[in-house]
């Protein structure tokens, strides 16, 4: 696969072709890979920000303090954690944002691109928030944002001399097709993975799928009502937490693979002998300055 090696291509008005993350601040980011941020205030129940995750296409949900600053991110795998067959609605509808949000660096516009991903490689979670004067949030920068803008920018080249078999962060966990929602989710918190592999039809089912799906408007009745049947459910019987990775090759390079991530659902690429797998965390973060 042949990548664009014109950085001005993508970002007119620059003169010279400049690939490297120092040589850009949020800002530049930004104009060429705007993101949104949706945030709710942390004195609400964890119930609005899964039904955020659930309907908006957004990586993580911002948490306000009480003066409106952004004090931490909710993601799929937070919600997660709170899952409950006996309690769930009541543990749902009580329990704040403000208990289970992550803690999440704050940055500014005019704010290196290296630093605040040097500070995102410290920190552990793959997300800054950027805010103006007053410290009121303004963007969320995800790790697809910056893998989207790695591309645009010819940052991505950097990556074609890594090879993916060398640079996988963690190995590849497996379940069968026949296991529950419930058990899924038990196997993500206790292998600490937001993506699993569903052996038979060679598919990944993520935190982030089982939220939209369990939230959905279609689940939602029974989760009040049964919530043992909901979470009893098959994976096999649930088609739209399941997503198609990309194979490949152990020797394929990372700015192939970082395209691959993109482009498919499921956000990974897998190595064909179902030995590794890839991330944006791996290829936006880690690879470049870890």
């Amino acid at each position: 696969m042949k990548h664009s090696s014109s950085r001005d291509k993508y970002l007119p008005g620059l003169d010279n072709p400049l690939h490297s993350l120092g040589d850009f601040t949020l800002e530049q980011m930004l104009e060429t890979s705007p993101s949104v941020l949706y945030s709710i205030k942390g004195e609400e129940p964890i119930i609005l920000a899964g039904v955020n995750l659930s309907a908006l296409e957004v990586e993580a949900v911002a948490s306000l303090g009480k003066t409106g600053e952004a004090d931490g991110i909710i993601l799929g795998y937070c919600v997660l954690r709170l899952i409950n067959a006996r309690n769930l609605q009541s543990v749902f509808y009580k329990t704040k944002i403000s208990d289970v949000r992550i803690p999440v660096l704050t940055a500014r516009p005019q704010d290196n691109l290296l630093v605040t991903v040097e500070r995102i490689m410290k920190k552990g979670w793959g997300y800054a928030v950027l805010v103006d004067p007053e410290n009121r949030p303004t963007n969320l920068v995800g790790l697809l944002d910056l893998a989207t803008f790695y591309m645009k920018s010819g940052i991505a080249e950097d990556l074609a001399k890594k090879r993916v078999k060398d640079k996988s962060s963690s190995p590849l966990y497996a379940i069968n097709q026949d296991v529950t929602i419930s058990k899924a989710i038990r196997a993500m918190l206790e292998w600490h993975a937001r993506r699993l592999l569903v052996k038979e039809p060679g598919m990944v089912i993520s935190d982030r799928a089982v939220i939209k799906w369990l939230l959905s408007p279609a689940n939602m009745a029974q989760l009040r009502d049964s919530p043992r049947r909901v979470l009893a459910t098959p994976i096999s019987s649930v088609s739209e937490v399941l997503h198609t990775p990309s194979l490949v090759d152990p020797d394929t390079d990372g700015a192939t693979a970082l395209e691959l991530i993109i482009k498919n659902d499921a956000h990974c690429v897998i190595t064909k002998d179902y030995k590794q797998i890839m991330t944006p965390w791996d290829l936006t973060v880690r690879l470049l300055v870890g």
